[in-house]
């Protein structure tokens, strides 16, 4: 299926309306669960939309719900899917779900009810449980990026993991397609700087990613990778973004421990040095990213 075209930007959406945003490059077979939740939940003047690469919909095990829009972008990453997002979103609201990022029609109902509630928020924080991959290595991959929003939390988180999110329409700098690391490193990141952030404990979704010691360690790899070769491509000097890959290596490790002090009674044996683990991982692929390009990394995170 091709492209639509976005409605014009003059079109009203009714208040609190919401455009649900699955993407995913390669894992359209897997996002059954997660779209029979969006689905239920869907009210007059929401949208559902299924963000995939193009030969990735040939996958759709079974026929698309005639409430969801299914886009497919010829080659692209899942930073490039992302970043189609203001092109193809036509809510008031916008909410970014992965077909591996399981959610309760309870947190769908608690989002909706801040995003009605509080008329002066930008972004609202989807905050991260770990209730089904709980191997060591998946604990490791889970806190790597979740430490400070892993629910329940005492206070507001200091930033927003930027896969899954929501945002206000209105805030996005307009309807054209942003590049690749745009939406992940400038758009949410700006919009959660502003302060106009909210949060709840009940906003979570289940991150489901079954990791191993060597998957763990190459899709960190190829996560730094992409993020450095996209740092640098939106202007940020190569001895940076290698700066950057060395904290993950030398500081974030022990700092995302720290964080962890009053819960890691819940944590597996280990996870001191398996989060060193995934701290190198991280090093390397900046520093290649940075040095040498994404390669193929984009395409091997999803």
């Amino acid at each position: 299926m091709s492209e639509p075209a976005a409605e014009g930007g003059d079109t009203p959406s009714p208040p609190g309306s919401i455009s649900f945003v699955l993407a995913t490059e390669t894992g359209v077979d897997r996002a059954g669960p997660v779209l029979e939740v969006i689905g239920a939940a869907l009210r007059p003047g929401d949208e559902a939309i299924l963000l995939a690469r193009s030969d990735g919909i040939a996958d759709l095990p079974w026929p698309a719900p005639p409430w969801l829009r299914v886009v497919g972008i010829p080659e692209a990453s899942i930073f490039g899917l992302r970043g189609r997002i203001p092109a193809v979103a036509r809510r008031e609201w916008i909410v970014l779900f992965e077909e591996h990022t399981y959610m309760t029609a309870a947190t769908v109902a608690a989002l909706r009810a801040m995003i009605e509630e509080r008329r002066d928020l930008d972004l609202i924080v989807i905050l991260g449980k770990n209730l089904t991959s709980i191997s060591p290595w998946g604990w490791a991959n889970f806190l790597h990026t979740f430490t400070r929003a892993w629910a329940p939390v005492a206070e507001p988180p200091p930033f927003a993991p930027v896969t899954s999110v929501a945002l206000r329409r209105a805030a996005l700098p307009g309807e054209a397609p942003l590049s690749d690391g745009e939406w992940e490193l400038r758009i949410v990141p700006r919009l959660f700087a502003t302060g106009r952030v909210g949060w709840a404990n009940a906003i979570y979704i289940d991150h489901d990613r079954p990791m191993e010691l060597v998957s763990c360690f190459t899709t960190n790899f190829h996560n730094g990778r992409a993020a450095g070769a996209q740092l640098r491509r939106l202007g940020v000097p190569a001895p940076r973004v290698v700066g950057e890959g060395w904290n993950d290596l030398t500081q974030r490790p022990q700092q995302l421990v720290e964080a962890l002090a009053p819960r890691w009674h819940e944590l597996p044996a280990g996870t001191a040095w398996r989060l060193r683990v995934v701290g190198l991982a991280a090093c390397l692929g900046k520093t290649m990213g940075a040095l040498l390009g994404p390669g193929r990394s984009p395409h091997l995170i999803d």
